[in-house]
């Protein structure tokens, strides 16, 4: 490779040679175990009968060598009072943590994702619950490397024409990370005809889940789902129970990013993370209590890839100098491919019931997650769908259970090597039978995320040029970058460095700059 133009290209400032290197990748939990007294103007608990966490960043700071970051777990609790109904309570919990690691700088982009695991909810009394839980990130930080060496010792005009190197194509990516904060997303949901009229909102909870990114100049273009499910009561039934009935919608919404270093040919993933919500009963035209007014705000984690060829310097030496080589191997990522697709689901499981039976299922809540299984030679997916049923006993009072199903999906894209992917998913077509304890299930789940394989290759770290002369001149082939001078001929550049003219002459038709070829 020849320097004597382009001295630039030793101190690793051209682009061709830098991509996108992790640096640090870890899941931080810590364990939260708090006590809570339940609010005065809620009845007392009979039963505790699910919990929906959720987690949210509040703060981040990188730079100086760490990491910082602070966030809240969110606890929505159903439960079964004293009284024979549903009620719902919502607690909050604060987690923080600092990551030191000298090459966390502010150049790196860093991707966090909030984490809630592990909700165990214990009733100490009727009026106090006990909420244990994992509470932290997924964390990975990405950081711009540029793998070319220094180089030390003499360096004349006549020592840098005798420099060679070798170097190696591997595919690479840079990393550019967005948030938008504070986006908003309102909806009047009016009831079907054959919904009864309801007397108060019970539960809400809705999930967003991102469905296509397009990256254009300067913006991000993103179009995504909210499902939203709501428990209403209907009033008292033949027997004088409560009755009640869920209401859900698949809502779509779009949103647009702008940010003057986008630019076209990335590829795009989103996270999108709950801040708040409000959800309200109100009156229709003939003042009827029949429709839920729905106000949430998210933010919005985009991350954009954009995949690039890097080359890595892995030899180095001069044809009449010593050298000394300091290597060791480097690991890159590489943007494997999108992910996108679905697959059906039809299982049937067992339910934890009494066996004189008599419970009656009125309503299914299915949250899939899934995560990249390393197996084979091709990516596959697995998780589980954890399954909320909504049922009433033979005395018509409310109760709910807990199922879980395994997930499995092989995809048609390629492993090589180590991967890693970021997976968001969510089922639509939801169809569900109880019968006795056997609990039947057929839905859709749908995927979307990104796909990253990881590289290594041993490169040259550092190239020392020894100021003592070799008594026998070494003999090598390398990879020759040469730039030549405005109106330079094939012919003199093949004279100038003993190879046949074609090569030059075809890349200087092209006008390729460098010219690259193989000079034995």
């Amino acid at each position: 490779m020849d320097y004597t133009r382009k001295p630039d290209f030793r101190r690793g400032e051209d682009e061709n040679f830098c991509g996108a290197g992790e640096v640090f990748r870890e899941k931080r939990l810590k364990e939260s175990s708090e006590d809570y007294i339940l609010p005065d103007y809620l009845p007392d608990i009979k039963k505790v009968a699910a919990v929906f966490p959720a987690a949210t960043i509040k703060g981040r700071f990188l730079g100086s060598g760490t990491l910082e970051y602070e966030g809240e777990a969110c606890y929505k609790v159903l439960y079964v009072a004293e009284d024979q109904t549903l009620r719902t309570a919502v607690f909050l919990t604060g987690f923080e943590d600092k990551i030191g690691n000298e090459e966390l700088t502010e150049d790196c982009v860093e991707l966090l994702t909030p984490l809630c695991e592990g909700v165990n909810v214990r009733l100490l009394n009727p009026r106090k619950l006990n909420i244990r839980s994992q509470n932290g990130v997924d964390v990975a930080v990405y950081k711009r490397r540029c793998y070319m060496p220094e180089l030390y010792g003499a360096r004349t005009v006549e020592d840098e024409n005798k420099l060679q190197c070798e170097t190696a194509e591997m595919a690479g990516m840079n990393v550019l990370c967005l948030r938008e904060t504070g986006l908003t997303l309102s909806e009047d949901l009016s009831f079907e005809a054959a919904m009864p009229t309801a007397g108060e909102l019970v539960f809400s909870f809705f999930r967003l889940v991102p469905q296509d990114c397009r990256v254009t100049e300067g913006e991000v273009q993103m179009r995504g789902t909210a499902e939203i499910c709501c428990i209403l009561s209907a009033g008292k039934d033949a027997e004088g129970k409560e009755d009640y009935f869920c209401l859900e919608r698949s809502l779509t919404f779009s949103q647009t990013v702008k940010n003057n270093c986008l630019h076209a040919g990335g590829v795009c993933f989103a996270e999108l993370q709950p801040e708040g919500s409000e959800f309200r009963l109100r009156e229709d035209e003939f003042g009827q209590k029949r429709v839920v007014e729905a106000d949430l705000t998210y933010l919005c984690d985009l991350a954009v890839f954009y995949p690039k060829n890097i080359f890595l310097m892995t030899d180095g030496f001069s044809l009449e100098k010593e050298t000394e080589l300091s290597t060791s191997e480097k690991e890159f990522c590489t943007l494997s491919s999108p992910l996108k697709g679905g697959f059906s689901v039809n299982e049937t499981v067992g339910v934890d019931l009494p066996e004189e039976g008599g419970y009656r299922l009125f309503q299914c809540v299915v949250e899939p997650e899934m995560h990249l299984c390393e197996e084979g030679e091709k990516a596959t997916l697995e998780g589980t769908a954890e399954v909320l049923m909504l049922l009433k006993d033979s005395a018509g009072a409310p109760d709910a259970r807990r199922v879980s199903l395994p997930l499995r999906f092989r995809t048609e894209i390629p492993m090589e090597g180590k991967g890693e992917a970021r997976v968001c998913c969510r089922t639509s077509g939801t169809r569900y039978r109880l019968s006795g304890n056997r609990l039947s299930l057929d839905f859709e789940v749908d995927f979307g995320g990104y796909l990253l394989g990881k590289q290594s290759r041993r490169t040259v770290d550092t190239l020392r040029i020894l100021p003592e002369q070799r008594k026998t001149p070494g003999k090598r082939g390398s990879i020759l970058l040469y730039y030549p001078d405005k109106d330079e001929s094939a012919f003199a550049v093949a004279k100038k460095y003993g190879i046949p003219p074609e090569e030059p002459a075809k890349q200087l038709a092209e006008k390729q700059s460098p010219l690259c070829f193989f000079r034995k």
